[in-house]
């Protein structure tokens, strides 16, 4: 409560790195899925255009995908990889985003005098107080 200054400054920069690792695993992510689609794309056309070098007698959509699939794995697991960065990274926002409503709470906490030490009421002189007894 007494450093919420310090805090703020260290938060803002502290959100602005996560906020570029955020943007750069997006960037990373829509092109692992560009790289797939042109992947798969690519081995559709292949397979299409010489279907007897992967055994195919009769060219239909259903065997072509059953290829496709199969053979364009890793480039799937590419996108499921940088799906899973961005993610987390998403999680790490957003637990920065709980901790900016928390510091915003403080603040108010602050403002509204809740840290601040107890004061007599006007009047009220602190040695007319009496004291419990012990029983």
């Amino acid at each position: 409560p007494n450093k919420l200054d310090q805090e703020w400054l260290s938060f803002s920069r502290h959100y602005h790195a996560e906020a570029v690792t955020l943007a750069n695993l997006r960037k990373y992510y829509e092109m692992a899925k560009a790289d797939r689609d042109v992947t798969v794309a690519e081995k559709a056309q292949k397979v299409r255009s010489n279907p007897s070098v992967y055994g195919i007698e009769k060219v239909t959509e259903a065997t072509v995908n059953e290829i496709v699939t199969a053979t364009t794995r890793a480039a799937e697991q590419k996108v499921i990889e940088a799906k899973h960065a961005f993610d987390i990274q998403q999680a790490v926002i957003d637990a920065l985003d709980g901790k900016k409503h928390a510091l915003q709470d403080l603040v108010r906490l602050r403002l509204a005098s809740y840290y601040a030490d107890p004061k007599m009421p006007d009047g009220i002189e602190p040695q007319n107080i009496r004291r419990p007894v012990k029983k």
